[in-house]
């Protein structure tokens, strides 16, 4: 499998460049800012036995394609980086599949998304962790189907330069829970409504992210917490779902993959 990194420099993609070194999966170029443009692998990753370019350009990225015949595309960058590549390979029907775990998309960068993968496989998760998957999936749809009376409520913790609140994560557990979603509380906003899904985002320090949910009864509760210690189970994650992308678009099989557990 050969892949190529967006915002291979970040937190992120730099966790991402080790995980494909040791599973031998090769990357053929990392996707930054143009001030970046023209170097290579050398200069910040020296541990890896072959060079590949440091690209900022669409144009850059199909030279490089003609040549390997990239299979994935990894995004852990932002937004506004992302949307321009996937058009451009959309348009060009490049055959390149993605693995998209950044946050912050509007409506309509969502749809586009969903659009694009009518043509090629797509992994699209806010969080690569096989722990939230597997909540997201089966464990929280279970409780809240069990326990419908029960109130809801969700805490979520990230260091302080996070930019985007509450969580991508925190929005995809308030969607599979349901409910009239209230972000914070403040002031005199009276009782508790029989729908609402509380929503409260905490910042600072150095957290890689925690998220609570809390499923409130009269005389007990339950609490599940996910903690991620590393942003190493995010990286393993990644490239698993790159394995899943591959395979199914060596299999001539498209669309929108959501979960490791679908």
């Amino acid at each position: 499998m050969k892949i190529a990194i967006c915002g291979i420099l970040g937190k992120m993609g730099r966790e991402i460049v080790n995980v494909a070194y040791e599973k031998q999966v090769k990357i053929c170029a990392g996707i930054e800012r143009k001030e970046f443009e023209g170097k290579t692998s050398k200069e910040f990753f020296p541990f890896i036995p072959y060079e590949f370019p440091i690209i900022s350009s669409e144009e850059a990225l199909k030279k490089i394609h003609e040549k390997e015949k990239i299979d994935v595309i990894i995004d852990f960058s932002h937004r506004g980086v992302i949307i321009p590549y996937l058009k451009f390979v959309y348009e060009n029907k490049m055959n390149i599949g993605f693995v998209i775990g950044t946050t912050g998309f509007s409506d309509e960068e969502t749809d586009f998304i969903k659009k694009c993968s009518e043509s090629v496989p797509i992994f699209f998760s806010y969080n690569m962790s096989r722990g939230i998957n597997l909540l997201l999936k089966k464990i929280l749809p279970e409780i809240k189907k069990s326990l419908p009376d029960f109130d809801v409520e969700i805490v979520e913790i990230h260091h302080k330069m996070k930019k985007d609140a509450p969580s991508g994560t925190a929005l995809k557990l308030a969607e599979v829970l349901g409910g009239q979603k209230v972000f914070g509380r403040s002031g005199v906003v009276g009782p508790r409504t029989e729908n609402e899904l509380g929503i409260f985002a905490v910042r600072g320090g150095d957290v890689i992210g925690d998220h609570m949910i809390f499923f409130l009864g009269d005389g007990e509760r339950i609490e599940i917490v996910h903690r991620a210690s590393s942003r190493r189970v995010f990286s393993v994650g990644a490239i698993k779902a790159a394995e899943i992308v591959f395979e199914r678009k060596e299999k001539g099989q498209k669309g929108l993959i959501t979960s490791f557990f679908e």
